[in-house]
């Protein structure tokens, strides 16, 4: 695990944090007593659980450009770089 730290100092900035926050808890799903789930409750929470599914999508557009790359060479008929492509 890596902490990091953050300074956000233009009340522009943090006005748009914690707005997108409150878009963000009310679209959540609610439970049978109508609360809902998840609920980020610190724009600090929210910072960290957008880094998180940025990191998320990272590391998935980097798996999806590794397959694409074994497939192409698989296709060209490179199976050596296919495979390595694929680790």
């Amino acid at each position: 695990m890596t902490d990091f730290t953050v300074t956000i100092t233009d009340q522009s900035q943090l006005d748009g944090i914690a707005h997108a926050r409150g878009l963000y808890n009310a679209a959540l799903p609610v439970d049978d007593k109508g609360a809902p789930i998840g609920v980020l409750a610190t724009d600090r929470d929210y910072i960290a659980f957008v880094v998180t599914q940025a990191a998320a999508s990272y590391a998935r557009d980097q798996m999806a450009s590794k397959v694409a790359e074994a497939v192409a060479a698989a296709i060209r008929g490179e199976p050596e770089k296919a495979r390595r492509r694929a680790v």
